[in-house]
């Protein structure tokens, strides 16, 4: 485990964190949390080495243009910084709690050979938590704008 990289707030890099920490089937269950941007305007998302494939919005710039504009939202209104990072703290929470029971199940799947079934269980979480993102990132830069207009 450790961190890929993680700059302040004035940033606009990707920060993440790699864990390894399945003891069995860590070549599915190894996963890389990471950020699209600062963590302030950007939440932790998990994804697994087992995935065979990667949201269309975080395959191309869309996903990082949103939590850009989300990052731009907020630097010209400091004042909703709070608000934005206790969403994502409960948004990362949830789905590490997540997170956790779908680790088992993959492996009570890998333990049974059914192989095809973890990739389409690990996408369909990976796209599932993107697809939430996007959509409360919108809604932060949809509620900031409005009240500050």
């Amino acid at each position: 485990a450790g961190n890929v990289c993680r700059e302040g707030y004035e940033s606009r890099s990707i920060s993440g964190h790699i864990n390894v920490g399945a003891r069995r089937h860590s070549e599915f269950l190894s996963v890389v949390w990471f950020t699209l941007g600062s963590p302030i305007a950007t939440p932790y998302l998990p994804f697994y080495l087992g995935m065979t494939e990667v949201p269309l919005e975080f395959a191309s710039t869309e996903a990082a243009t949103i939590f850009g504009q989300l990052h731009l939202v907020l630097e010209g209104n400091p004042q909703y910084r709070p608000l934005v990072r206790r969403v994502w703290e409960n948004f990362e929470f949830s789905v590490f709690s997540e997170s956790n029971a779908l680790e088992r199940r993959v492996s009570a799947l890998l333990d049974n050979g059914r192989q095809t079934e973890v990739h389409t269980l690990l996408n369909d979480f990976t796209t599932s938590n993107c697809d939430a993102a996007l959509r409360t990132a919108r809604q932060l830069i949809e509620k900031i704008t409005r009240e500050t207009d």
